[in-house]
């Protein structure tokens, strides 16, 4: 079973992170100046670098539902080591990167019919 849950967090990580991406990058659509929103949602990569469960009720929701880092490591790593359940290790990530990874891609969709060209 290990060897399924390490499989499923690469691809659903990766899903995870190009759907925080998209979605991010999407703001381009409406505020020409979008950069800072997308720096500031790939720093809170670094909240991951170390266990969610030193951080308060209200970082670790956060880093699990709104900008959704913690599943891309934290939780299937812990369920790797013993430490945590096999909901949070390939269930939750499985969830979060169909979830997040369409909810993006609907917005980016919706985002296209607001596209302004910046040329000429």
């Amino acid at each position: 079973m290990e060897w399924a849950v390490a499989l499923a967090a690469v691809f659903c990580g990766a899903a995870i992170i190009t759907g925080i991406k998209l979605f991010y990058t999407t703001f381009a659509f409406w505020v020409k100046r979008s950069q800072s929103y997308v720096y500031t949602a790939y720093n809170f990569n670094e909240f991951c670098y170390y266990p969610i469960t030193i951080y308060n009720r209200a970082v670790q929701f956060f880093l699990t539902f709104v900008v959704p880092f913690a599943v891309t490591s934290y939780f299937p790593a812990a369920y790797l080591l013993g430490k945590g359940n096999l909901f949070q290790g390939l269930c939750l990530p499985v969830i979060i990167a169909v979830v997040f990874t369409g909810g993006a891609y609907l917005f980016w969709k919706k985002g296209l019919a607001h596209y302004e060209s910046a040329g000429s």
